[in-house]
């Protein structure tokens, strides 16, 4: 993918929200902010329309969602999660079990590791929360 603009947006930033900003990114880094446009031309130009242009959410404990639980233990479902998030503006997860047996943990182990190792759109998976086993 080459150059993306955002324009038109107010930046989120550490120090405070940038009004009419233009960010220019290349590949996954952001190279430039700056108040107003930029006039620099990119491969695809997004007018933000006045909105909030943010950094991605990074959601460390969420049990699923679209219809789906990383319990499911399915690629399918942690791909489908994955998608429905990064919808919603979240870009890296950790997906969480429920309280269960330790076959089930084990079972949705192997299912993450797989999910993460396929090649999918939506949010990365960077770590996986364990509630914990049943204690039976």
């Amino acid at each position: 993918m080459g150059t993306i603009k955002i324009y038109n947006g107010k930046v989120i930033t550490p120090q405070g929200i940038v009004d009419h900003g233009s960010l220019l990114i290349s590949g996954s880094k952001i190279q430039s902010l700056v108040s107003g446009d930029s006039n620099v031309k990119a491969d695809i130009e997004i007018d933000a329309k006045g909105n909030y242009i943010s950094p991605g959410f990074i959601d460390i404990h969420v049990h699923g969602g679209g219809g789906h639980d990383f319990m499911d233990n399915t690629v399918e479902a942690f791909h489908a999660i994955a998608r429905m998030h990064a919808m919603h503006g979240t870009t890296a997860m950790n997906p969480t079990t429920l309280t269960s047996e330790v076959a089930d943990l084990y079972k949705t182990l192997d299912v993450y590791e797989e999910a993460r190792a396929t090649k999918y759109n939506g949010a990365s998976f960077i770590g996986l929360h364990i509630e914990g086993p049943s204690c039976r």
